[in-house]
């Protein structure tokens, strides 16, 4: 028996961020670009917002384990929510130059890439007590959001031009801010003061502790660099191959759309082939679904690549909350969850965005696309190193039994 109302709530809070969403990562570059911003410049703005993440995340997540009993974690995160929207009206009303945008980039990155990873984190907490939240059906209408407002953002610039889509991001994040408040609060379980079994670890102290989820870390930053370095001139990609913004709409509809039916399968696939061949798989498609649009020869080519996304990234969502749950202890969830944005949209996209602008601007867009799937090769090979080194995951890929998650 699912928590009808909870699942309700939660599903309205996944579908809101990602549809916000759409706008801060599938159309910041042309946003950019319409604000004649060069692909260098573009390439170290999409790169700072990243690199505030790093510095946030970790803050925030420490914050969180510090003040988690007398600050519920939803509000934590609506008061990041709306910092996010302050720092994008500021954007939005007042065009800058490089350098105050940098300043201004920091900030937006330093919100915007908090909330995925504290929203995750609010759904591991219902689930850790045992509550009936079925993440991958309201992951599903994240994905399902993120689809339909592609086609409309993407119509949108092409008839308004990049405000339009700045005033929608706003609107969003103001309404998930009411969602997160209006969520029911996770109730903790009542535990002694000062227990050393329930006092949050140092990061370093976690990193330390669990080598299988450290080496997870570096593999997953690869994977992001992957992802990054394949999709941040992606506009530029479809209109050599004769596209335009619309057509960039329909191409992230198709990428999101595709995500929906692992609601229908991620669960009978994890129990029939166990999580670790699930991440084995998440990783080999992402980076063929950056080797084919690379080379697509065509658009319709490079459109039939984004439903590669049913079997990478799509699973994705859903199987690194497990696998965080299943190798990091219940009081350290949220700085586990927080580190995987730190390596990822952090470390990863940081990286990326820096060496994409560099690799575009003086070699060639094929060149920075080939440099997206080495480095999804090499993420390939790191996991399999941090499943051999995971002490919850029984060893490797070849292994289908996986430790029980408690919840």
């Amino acid at each position: 028996m699912q928590d009808r109302k909870l699942n309700i709530d939660y599903g309205m809070i996944q579908g809101c961020y990602w549809l916000l969403a759409a706008v801060f990562f599938a159309f910041m570059t042309p946003i950019l670009q319409e604000r004649q911003f060069d692909n260098t410049q573009i390439g170290i703005l999409l790169g700072i917002r990243s690199v505030a993440a790093i510095f946030s995340q970790s803050l925030v997540s420490i914050l969180a384990d510090r003040y988690a009993k007398k600050i519920p974690l939803k509000k934590i995160t609506a008061v990041v929510v709306f910092t996010a929207a302050f720092a994008n009206l500021i954007f939005l009303l007042f065009p800058m130059d490089f350098l105050p945008t940098v300043i201004l980039f920091f900030v937006v990155g330093a919100a915007t890439y908090c909330i995925s990873p504290m929203i995750d984190a609010v759904a591991m907490e219902f689930m850790k007590l045992g509550r009936k939240l079925n993440y991958t059906l309201c992951r599903s209408a994240g994905s399902a959001s993120w689809a339909l407002a592609c086609v409309g953002i993407g119509w949108m610039m092409s008839k308004w031009g990049a405000d339009s889509l700045l005033v929608l991001h706003i609107v969003f994040l103001i309404v998930l801010g009411v969602l997160l408040l209006r969520v029911e609060t996770a109730k903790r379980p009542e535990t002694k003061e000062g227990s050393s079994s329930t006092q949050p670890s140092g990061i370093w102290q976690l990193l330390r502790s669990y080598p299988g989820y450290t080496w997870f870390l570096i593999a997953y930053t690869l994977l992001y660099m992957s992802s990054t370095l394949g999709t941040n001139f992606q506009i530029d990609v479809i209109t050599s191959l004769g596209g335009d913004h619309t057509s960039l709409g329909y191409s992230e509809f198709l990428m999101a759309i595709a995500e929906v039916p692992v609601v229908f399968f991620y669960g009978k696939l994890k129990k029939r082939i166990g999580l670790n061949r699930v991440l084995f798989l998440i990783f080999l498609f992402g980076t063929a679904k950056v080797f084919c649009q690379s080379f697509a020869p065509n658009l319709p080519c490079f459109m039939l690549a984004q439903l590669w996304q049913m079997v990478s990234w799509g699973m994705s969502y859903t199987a690194v909350v497990d696998y965080v749950m299943r190798e990091v202890p219940t009081k350290d969830l949220v700085k586990g969850q927080g580190l995987l944005t730190v390596a990822g949209a952090g470390i990863g996209n940081s990286l990326a965005s820096y060496i994409s602008g560099i690799l575009y601007d003086h070699f060639s867009l094929t060149v920075l696309l080939g440099a997206g799937t080495v480095a999804g090769l090499v993420s390939v090979l790191l996991l399999m190193v941090a499943l051999q080194s995971s002490t919850a995951g029984n060893a490797n890929i070849y292994n289908t039994k996986e430790k029980e998650i408690e919840l």
